[in-house]
């Protein structure tokens, strides 16, 4: 039987995998290193640090990704409030792509959540404040 990481979450929601006894310390691209369960590196990705250790493509990507997210958090905030206005609502062009908007927005806001659920630390992790 494989040994299974240990996690912990520290103040900035990052998970840090402790190697275990048997574990093989690899360095892979970015210097991250280490063969890491995919929900690990899933975790890595939705919950990059931001910080000046950003350490594996996973939170390089990361914080790609979550900017993504942010711009498209205002592209509906700017579409919903457009929608709003009668002139441009009764519009059929305009209709059409506040919906096409709408659909892929949620489409991508699901498989997002779905992937954080899946990703999240369980109940028996270990969570330090001053965890390293």
């Amino acid at each position: 039987r494989q040994h299974q990481p240990a996690m912990s979450v520290d103040e900035g929601s990052s998970v840090n995998r402790r190697l275990l006894p048997g574990d093989e310390k690899k360095t892979g691209m970015g210097g991250g290193g280490g063969k890491r369960p995919m929900v690990v590196r899933v975790w890595e990705f939705l919950n990059p640090r931001g910080d000046d250790a950003v350490d594996s493509w996973e939170e390089q990507w990361g914080l790609i990704f979550e900017n993504f997210i942010m711009l498209l958090i205002g592209i509906n905030v700017v579409a919903f409030a457009l929608d709003t206005v009668p002139e441009i609502s009764k519009n059929p062009t305009a209709r059409e792509i506040f919906d096409i908007t709408e659909d892929i927005s949620v489409a991508i806001f699901t498989v997002e959540m779905l992937f954080r659920i899946w990703s999240a630390p369980g109940p028996d992790v270990e969570r330090h404040e001053d965890d390293p």
